[in-house]
């Protein structure tokens, strides 16, 4: 059974949201890992007092989704290259301006959706957990490159850190 988020409070009025800003409220944290500062996702079409947020490797791991290649616009793959946002019933948390409560998914403002496109899409705690998981990958990857070799079929192209990290990311959980 998957672990249940902790309930924390997903809105604060008295900490307003500025979308000209690259920054985000206090409460704006994962409910699992506590990641802030970063994109977050939120249950589609459900109450606020029901409604946890999590980061994009958390919403995976609940989601059971591989979100190993999501890229800066805080979108992964789907079947046939298609491209998308959600992740499993995951949405966008874009607070409203008020910090009162969220946007439904097709509600959310042009201003609403460039703040949050401008977040990073994994926190800086899981970049640091991936680049050291990572590090194995891409040593082995110089070692063959130095030995004249190019990178086995396991470790191909490993020395790219971007995929080096969806590698890390896939094998997290």
């Amino acid at each position: 059974m998957a672990k249940q988020a902790t309930a924390i409070s997903v809105v604060d009025p008295t900490h307003k949201v500025d979308y000209s800003k690259t920054e985000t409220p206090p409460n704006y944290k994962c409910g699992k890992c506590r990641a802030t500062g970063c994109k977050l996702w939120r249950e589609y079409q459900t109450f606020l007092n029901h409604q946890s947020l999590l980061c994009v490797k958390c919403a995976g791991q609940e989601e059971g989704k591989v979100v190993c290649d999501i890229d800066d616009a805080g979108k992964i793959g789907l079947e046939r290259r298609w491209r998308t946002d959600q992740i499993g019933w995951m949405v966008p948390a874009v607070p409203t301006e008020e910090n009162d409560t969220y946007w439904g998914y097709s509600s959310v403002p042009q201003a609403g959706c460039e703040w949050w496109n401008r977040l990073p899409s994994i926190s800086e705690q899981t970049k640091a957990e991936l680049k050291q998981l990572a590090q194995p990958v891409i040593e082995h990857a110089k070692l063959r490159q130095r030995r004249g070799r190019k990178p086995s079929m396991v470790f191909w192209g490993q020395n790219n850190p971007r995929k080096a990290l969806a590698l890390a990311l896939k094998y997290a959980a």
